[in-house]
């Protein structure tokens, strides 16, 4: 997790400086992307994993929810203030502000003084690496809870990133908004990821987590076929609501 976070601020912040020095293009920001989108993947798998090592199992479920509700509320900090910083300072210039953030990220987990216990190391060889992978996939594919989540999250997650890439584009060009207006529009929308982590323990409790997964995934999943109806003025509740 440190080095996924310092990764990202030093790439974040290689943005205004090549910008500043007429070396930014196109293919540079690709780079950018698929390192900061790679070291994103490494911190979240890593948090993931870390989570269970600083809670009681009691407590997971609530941490859990703690987790992604703070993650909800940093993207309606972020999304919200956005736009406003781009207006104002530059798009390119902003970046300086994103790149913060992972500074701040990298603060915070330095911070946490609960310490995994030291693992013995021991040289990895190619094939033997090989073969665990191998043996994770076999693992994942006979058993059928593992199999299904595994599949789930990969087409819900293609489905998301798809929808997350072209969100704003959609709001820029198809309904006509202002940058600073896009940003405030998706933190309005992100209020939702909030308000789950205050019921979702609730309802798990009261239905089941299997029922409660069946509901939030398939059942509240619908109201998105909203978003794409979204229209200038009143229309924006559309998007807000789907």
């Amino acid at each position: 997790m440190l080095t996924a976070a310092a990764v990202s601020f030093l790439l974040f912040s290689v943005v205004p400086v090549a910008e500043w020095t007429g070396h930014l293009n196109v293919g540079l920001l690709v780079v950018i992307a698929l390192l900061t989108g790679t070291a994103a993947v490494f911190f979240q798998t890593a948090y993931t994993a870390y989570l269970p090592s600083i809670l009681t199992p009691a407590d997971q479920l609530e941490g859990n929810a703690k987790l992604h509700g703070s993650a909800s509320a940093a993207q309606i900090a972020g999304l919200g203030s956005a736009g406003l910083i781009g207006q104002t300072v530059g798009a390119v210039s902003a970046m300086f502000a994103n790149a913060a953030t992972f500074l701040f990220s990298l603060l915070c987990v330095a911070s946490i003084r609960k310490r995994e216990p030291r693992r013995e190391r021991r040289a990895v060889r190619s094939k033997a690496l090989l073969d665990e992978v191998g043996e994770g996939l076999r693992l994942v594919a006979r058993d059928p809870w593992l199999r299904t989540l595994t599949l789930f999250g990969a087409a819900s997650n293609l489905a998301l990133m798809g929808y997350q890439s072209i969100q704003v584009v959609f709001l820029v060009h198809a309904v006509g908004l202002a940058p600073g207006a896009v940003g405030g529009l998706i933190a309005a929308a992100s209020a939702g990821g909030v308000a789950r982590a205050f019921v979702a323990r609730r309802v798990a409790d009261r239905i089941g987590t299997a029922r409660a997964m069946l509901l939030f995934e398939l059942g509240f999943a619908i109201f998105s076929l909203l978003i794409p109806a979204a229209s200038a003025g009143a229309g924006l509740l559309l998007f807000a609501t789907g």
